[in-house]
């Protein structure tokens, strides 16, 4: 980008003149040392000179030539001042291109980052309300609109309106994770598990799925209840979703070193490895015919658990294979 680009120059002319600076005040004190050095060991060579002598050799002569090379030795000085100088200015100028890129780039990264999440969330916004209106501009031509067709109508609205208002919870979520506070404490992991599994049950009661949980009572992380509330609504979400009817949901959690473990595992229609590499960006949805609810997201969720457990300090990854079902695993900080 053109503005990032000019951004580095600058950054980097304002780099090396702070380098140049440093470099000319150490080569002013250098020189005045070097000379004051010079000048008192050419006085003292004179000195040793004319004792020696006797007194037979002239002074005006010894003066002219101890002068002489006082000068060629401050000559010879500013020579390598200078090339030490130049040689400043080109490594100064090659570390200054370097540190200001490297300045630049998390920003460059940050900006692309925030343009493409703007189009696509553009994009996924466009999309429910074009249908909305060319619906709506449909019915309102129509001169025999019954009511079952107006009833027909408001429920197809009713869809798109709860689809852009997960559309913009997800958003509102993401936006917030980045700029918030993050508040670490002491989180009990099964009452939270029960909580969301509780929630959520009347979503796999309705596809017969069972959700078994072996979570130790005394099992901790370092976190927040909103966080771990949050990104195991999410996994439990996406397991019911892509788990067939009558299928089972197994959560686990476990700890491993300084760390614990929480692992959702299904036994569901899987995820092809072309996809595996990417369910975890912004608004990437995989082949929606794997979706055995005949449910279809924004491609939110996962980018939103991803992001919640790395703010403090977690990851999360996936094993899955095309028919066999699907693992996600979070690691956290134990407590």
């Amino acid at each position: 980008m053109n503005v990032f680009s000019a951004a580095v120059r600058k950054l980097t002319l304002q780099y090396l003149a702070v380098i140049m600076v440093l470099s000319l005040i150490f080569s002013f004190v250098l020189y005045q040392v070097a000379n004051r050095e010079i000048t008192g060991s050419i006085r003292g060579q004179g000195r040793m000179i004319i004792e020696r002598s006797g007194g037979f050799l002239d002074r005006r002569e010894i003066n002219r030539i101890l002068q002489r090379e006082q000068t060629l030795a401050r000559q010879r000085l500013v020579g390598r001042l200078i090339v030490f100088n130049v040689v400043v200015l080109g490594a100064g100028a090659l570390a200054s291109y370097y540190l200001a890129r490297e300045t630049m780039v998390p920003l460059e990264k940050s900006v692309e980052a925030q343009a493409r999440f703007t189009a696509d969330a553009s994009h996924e916004l466009r999309t429910p309300l074009t249908a909305m209106r060319t619906e709506i501009e449909v019915a309102l031509r129509s001169k025999k609109l019954s009511t079952s067709e107006s009833k027909q109508l408001l429920t197809s609205n009713l869809e798109e309106v709860n689809r852009l208002e997960s559309l913009v919870g997800g958003l509102l979520a993401l936006a917030r994770l980045p700029g918030g506070s993050v508040i670490k404490q002491k989180v009990e992991l099964a009452p939270i598990v029960d909580k969301v599994v509780l929630r959520l049950r009347p979503i796999s009661d309705q596809r017969s799925i069972t959700v078994q949980t072996s979570i130790p009572q005394s099992l901790a992380v370092i976190a927040s209840n909103d966080a771990v509330d949050r990104t195991l609504t999410i996994l439990l979400d996406n397991a019911i979703k892509y788990s067939l009817k009558g299928g089972m949901i197994d959560i686990r959690a476990s700890r491993y070193v300084k760390q614990v473990r929480i692992s959702v595992t299904d036994s569901g229609v899987g995820i092809k490895p072309s996809d595996q590499a990417h369910i975890f960006e912004r608004f990437y949805r995989a082949d929606q015919s794997r979706t055995t609810s005949g449910q279809s997201g924004y491609g939110l969720g996962l980018a939103i658990a991803r992001e919640t457990v790395e703010l403090y300090g977690g990851r999360i990854v996936v094993k899955s294979q095309p028919g066999k079902g699907s693992t996600f695993t979070v690691s956290l900080p134990s407590a």
